[in-house]
């Protein structure tokens, strides 16, 4: 059969599975006093029982991706560890990191330092996607960033020969300046380390990264020790929160916050409806149109009233004004 929708052909028995085809406008949602959420689609006779929204549905995704992978990891790591982890870390870059990629040159000094390093064991556009969803991981989760700085920081490479032991030493440093904060998750991942590290493979690799990272990247920056200052639940260089807190309060004092003025340009909000997001591809370019066709309209209407003089320039595209479509 032809699909009337797209044009494509498609089995008999079966439905069109385009994926634009399957996207049905919302007529309207109810909530049936029995409980629940009736949905009613255009075209489609009974509703749909429930309503995900669109923003909930893709963290879903997302979430079912990450799920997914780490089952795989645990099926796989036995008899292929490095790959199985490689895979792993790959598909959860492409769930989520993937469409959030910072360019390398934005990157803090530590997360390009780490990037430098991983870079050496790539041989794959996969491996590549491992190495990158370690450095997304590195840059913004600040918590484990800090914690990563400070304890490599203590890392003494002459302790190299016995890369295990060197490890189990830096998480034992670690372990013994978290306050209130992540003694536990520490424990698993020292746990998990200990038994990667029984895999040859993974021992050499991890005494070539180690010995190859240069410290001096990797070492928190005067701006990393400042704000470092503000945890409470972990001592960075062992030192505790009273006595940071206290070089901060010094470094602050003879700092005087510049008043900020905001930064005017043109801008236009777009914010789409839920709606929006069940429109057919074709619908959708009308409806663009037709949002262009507005704002040219506006735009048209402040220059004729700027050249009349009918209006203080200062009041024309005005945030209190909306255009709806």
């Amino acid at each position: 059969m032809i699909c009337s929708n797209c044009g494509l052909e498609y089995p008999d028995e079966e439905y069109c599975q385009n994926p634009k085809c399957l996207i049905y406008p919302i007529e309207k949602i109810e909530y049936p006093s029995s409980g629940g959420t009736f949905t009613y689609l255009n075209g489609m006779k009974y509703p749909y029982e429930g309503y995900s929204d669109y923003i909930v549905v893709g963290q879903n995704a997302t979430v079912k991706r990450a799920v997914i992978s780490t089952f795989r990891l645990f099926y796989g790591i036995w008899l292929h560890p490095i790959s199985a982890s490689i895979n792993w870390l790959a598909e959860i870059y492409e769930a989520e990191y993937e469409k959030y990629q910072i360019e390398e040159n934005k990157l803090s000094k530590s997360s390009r330092e780490i990037l430098r390093v991983l870079k050496l064991f790539t041989k794959n556009d996969r491996q590549m996607k491992a190495v990158w969803c370690i450095v997304m991981f590195w840059e913004l989760d600040f918590a484990y960033r800090y914690r990563g700085q400070d304890i490599l920081s203590e890392l003494n490479k002459d302790n190299l020969s016995n890369v295990k032991k060197e490890i189990e030493r830096l998480f034992e440093i670690g372990i013994g300046r978290e306050v209130k904060g992540l003694e536990v998750k520490w424990k698993i991942f020292r746990k998990a380390l200990s038994i990667a590290l029984l895999f040859p493979k993974v021992k050499k690799s991890a005494r070539k990264f180690l010995f190859e990272m240069n410290l001096e990247e990797i070492k928190p920056s005067i701006n990393d020790l400042y704000y470092m200052s503000r945890y409470t639940d972990y001592n960075f260089a062992g030192l505790p929160y009273k006595i940071r807190k206290e070089w901060k309060k010094q470094e602050d004092e003879d700092y005087i916050p510049p008043i900020i003025n905001p930064i005017e340009y043109a801008n236009v909000d777009v914010r789409p409806n839920k709606f929006f997001f069940s429109l057919k591809e074709d619908e959708m370019e009308t409806l663009i149109e037709k949002v262009k066709g507005r704002l040219r309209e506006e735009y048209k209407k402040n220059e004729q009233r700027r050249m009349g003089g009918t209006d203080n320039q200062d009041n024309f595209g005005s945030d209190s004004s909306l255009i709806t479509v």
